[in-house]
């Protein structure tokens, strides 16, 4: 009677113990599938994300580029409205001897 019931009792542990591996091996095939599938999902990020930097930098350069063309610009610019402002001052300064001498020649005229 007891090495039957010893005989049920490990039986008994041993379909647990089965079921405890095929348990066991099920969880481990399910977390290696996710774990692929995770790992997947990070390279194709990774991958996006190289990607997108690289045209982040492009736009970087392009966008460096163009401002340095336009600060040129804006020198050439400014340079020019100096020059102008200075012939501008020339321009009155002349106006203002010959409206002097108009009036001279006047004032001798009469």
């Amino acid at each position: 009677k007891e090495a039957l019931s010893w005989g049920c009792a490990l039986s008994d542990l041993s379909v647990t113990v089965e079921g405890a591996q095929a348990r066991s091996a099920r969880d481990v095939s399910q977390m290696t599938m996710q774990l692929q599938a995770l790992e997947n999902v990070l390279a194709e990020e990774r991958s996006e994300q190289a990607a997108a930097r690289q045209r982040l930098e492009r736009r970087l350069g392009e966008l460096a580029r163009r401002h340095t063309e336009q600060q040129a610009e804006l020198e050439e610019a400014q340079t020019g409205a100096r020059l102008l402002e200075a012939d501008v001052d020339n321009v009155r300064s002349a106006i203002r001897a010959q409206e002097q001498e108009v009036a001279e020649l006047r004032r001798k005229a009469r």
